[in-house]
């Protein structure tokens, strides 16, 4: 086991042996192993991801009832109706993308929180969760803005990881790579999300499709 091995270890199990001067520390800011903070990061971060799942599934819903009044009315020549139906529906599905991509980017992050151990890099695994978490904040914030707190509270932890790391490894934070990271992250769930959607949306009839790009040229 490498000497970094090491260290990692001892702060995922926890503190053992401490010096006077830690032992005063603790008493005044009790330290919580690394395992519990992840721990509890991953649990928050899935009780939004479920919360984004159900929303994702009744834009799916709503889109389902659109697309069928939107050709139904196209069907029966009324092009005015069948327009709005459209306009409508191409709101719900800029919305169901964000929803996906949020939710992707989520999974990335868990991913990555869940196999830190292994991976045995705290600073580069987690240094682009936190600009990832401000991203999805500032997405769903107005979709459920309860959860911009939550995500917040995860943002100081894992802050508050990536510093202790910082210190322990006495090396420079890298935020150009970590915003690379963290990009490259929000993109691949990006384009996901559009794979995704087109896999699973049908595609409005042609004239009814131009006639929706016309309106909302």
């Amino acid at each position: 086991m490498t000497a970094l091995s090491k260290r990692f270890t001892r702060s995922w199990e926890g503190p053992r042996k401490e010096s006077l001067y830690s032992r005063f520390k603790r008493i005044l800011i009790p330290p919580e192993a690394l395992k519990s903070r992840i721990l509890r990061a991953v649990q928050c971060l899935r009780g939004q991801m479920e919360r984004l799942e159900q929303i994702e599934n009744q834009l799916l819903r709503r889109d389902k009832e659109l697309f069928t009044s939107a050709t139904h009315a196209y069907t029966n020549h009324d092009t005015a109706r069948a327009t709005m139906y459209a306009n409508e529906l191409s709101e719900i599905r800029g919305l169901t993308r964000i929803v996906m991509q949020s939710h992707l980017a989520l999974e990335q992050i868990v991913l990555r929180l869940e196999t830190v151990e292994l991976l045995g890099d705290v600073v580069v695994t987690l240094a682009p969760a936190t600009t990832v978490l401000k991203t999805v904040s500032d997405d769903m914030g107005w979709v459920i803005p309860e959860a911009e707190k939550e995500f917040e509270n995860v943002s100081e932890l894992l802050d508050g990881m990536l510093v202790e790391a910082g210190l322990r490894k006495g090396e420079a934070f890298d935020f150009r790579s970590a915003s690379e990271n963290a990009k490259r992250i929000l993109e691949e769930a990006s384009k996901l999300a559009e794979e995704r959607i087109k896999e699973r949306l049908p595609e409005l009839p042609p004239a009814l499709l131009a006639a929706h790009e016309k309106v909302t040229a």
